[in-house]
C-alpha cells in the first residue's frame, strides 16, 4: 500500500488523526508471524560484463563493503512489474518489496518502518551500503538486512531477514559454476563481512520436465548446464543449508496420518509456500511422476553407491556426504487461503 493507492481509495486520508494514519501504516507491514519472506534474485558471476543484469531490466544489490577482496558473484532483482511491452514475463512478487514502497510514501509511513526494523535490531545503512548489524546470536531468525539498491535513477530499499526467510535464485547462466560455500559472501544480505553468515534456506523453481530423460548418472546429471544440473551439483557439494524445491503443479494432501506436524511456511506478496513431504504430494491425487517428490527419488538413486561406482567410491573418501544439506518441497497456495 502506498500513499497514492490510499489516496484513490479513500481521498480524504491526509485529513485522519495521525495516530489513525499511523495506525493504518502499521497494518500494511510485511507480517512475519507465519515464518519467513520469499525474495526472487537473479545470480551471474563477476567476469567482463558487469551490465548484463541492468540489461535484462534488473535492478542491482551493492557488493558487500570489504575493500580487501574482489566478489565472485553479483546479485539482482528482477524486474518489478509488468510492462504493456512484456506482458508475458512474470511480475517479481518477492516479499521484500511489500515494504519497500513505505520508504517512500511518506513521512508517516517512513516512521513507521524505520521503527518497526528498528526493534528487530537493524540498524539502516547508508545510500551506498548495506546495514551493519549488532547481532546478539547467528541462530537469531529476526536479524535483518537492509539494502538500498538502484535501478537506471530510482532508489529504494530492501529488507531481507538472512536466516529466516527464503531465497529463490535464478542464475542467469544455467550452466555457471557455483561454489556453494563461497557464494553468499558476495551478496549484502549475507556475506559475513556485513555482518551475517550464510543463509539458511535457498529455493530453486522445479519444473515437470526434469524428470523426463533422467540421465542413467550422476556424473551425467552434474554436468548438466540446466537448473536441475544446478540442483544436482549443490547436493554434490552438500553444503549446510535448506535447499527447497518450489512445486506449482503439484499439491499438498495431508492427513491424520501423513500431514507435517508443523509445516515451514514461506509468502510473499500472493502466494504461500508450504513444507511438503513426498507421502503428502502423493495422497494429492497428481500425476506423481511429474513432481518434485519424484525428482528428489531420482536424485536419490543415482546417489546409492549401487547404482553408481563413482559415487560409491567418493562416499567410501568422504564417509558423509549428503549428512548436511536438506532437499525439501514446498507446494503452493494463495495467500490467506487455509489447507481444505
Amino acid at each position: 500500500m502506498t500513499l497514492k493507492m490510499a489516496l484513490e481509495t479513500f481521498s480524504r486520508f491526509p485529513e485522519l488523526p495521525p495516530e489513525i494514519r499511523l495506525s493504518i501504516w502499521e497494518l500494511a507491514l510485511r507480517p512475519t508471524d507465519r515464518g519467513g519472506g520469499l525474495h526472487k534474485f537473479s545470480i551471474m558471476q563477476v567476469n567482463e560484463s558487469f551490465g548484463a543484469l541492468l540489461l535484462r531490466g534488473h535492478a542491482t544489490l551493492p557488493m558487500p563493503p570489504d575493500p580487501t577482496e574482489f566478489p565472485t558473484y553479483m546479485a539482482g532483482v528482477p524486474r518489478l512489474i509488468k510492462t504493456h511491452h512484456n506482458e508475458n514475463k512474470p511480475r517479481n512478487e518477492s516479499a521484500c518489496l511489500w515494504d519497500a514502497g513505505l520508504w517512500a510514501a511518506c513521512t508517516d509511513s517512513r516512521r513507521v518502518i524505520t521503527n518497526h526494523y528498528n526493534r528487530q535490531q537493524c540498524r539502516l545503512g547508508n545510500e551506498s551500503s548495506s546495514a551493519h548489524v549488532e547481532i546478539e546470536s547467528v541462530d537469531n531468525d529476526a536479524i535483518a538486512a537492509t539494502m538500498t539498491i538502484s535501478r537506471k535513477n530510482e532508489h529504494w530499499k530492501l529488507i531481507v531477514r538472512p536466516y529466516q526467510d527464503l531465497f529463490c535464485l535464478t542464475p542467469l547462466n544455467w550452466g555457471m559454476h557455483i561454489d556453494w560455500e563461497t557464494m553468499f559472501d558476495s551478496f549484502a544480505f549475507s556475506a559475513s563481512s556485513s555482518g551475517y553468515g550464510r543463509v539458511k534456506n535457498v529455493a530453486v523453481e522445479f519444473h515437470p520436465r526434469w524428470n523426463f530423460n533422467l540421465p542413467k548418472t550422476m556424473d551425467e546429471l552434474l554436468s548438466e548446464s540446466t537448473p536441475r544440473g544446478l540442483v544436482a551439483r549443490a547436493v554434490r557439494q552438500d553444503v549446510e543449508m535448506n535447499l527447497w524445491l518450489i512445486d506449482r503443479h503439484a499439491n499438498r494432501a495431508p492427513s491424520t496420518e501423513t500431514a507435517t506436524s508443523s509445516p515451514r511456511i514461506f509468502h510473499d506478496c500472493e502466494e504461500e509456500y508450504i513444507e511438503s513431504t513426498a507421502t503428502e504430494v502423493r495422497d494429492s491425487g497428481v500425476e506423481y511422476a511429474h513432481t518434485a517428490a519424484f525428482f528428489i527419488e531420482q536424485i536419490e538413486s543415482l546417489r546409492n553407491p549401487d547404482n553408481d561406482p563413482t559415487i560409491a567410491f567418493f562416499l567410501a573418501m568422504t564417509q558423509g556426504i549428503w549428512d548436511n544439506m536438506h532437499l525439501g518441497i514446498l507446494t503452493c497456495r494463495p495467500r490467506g487461503s487455509e489447507d481444505s
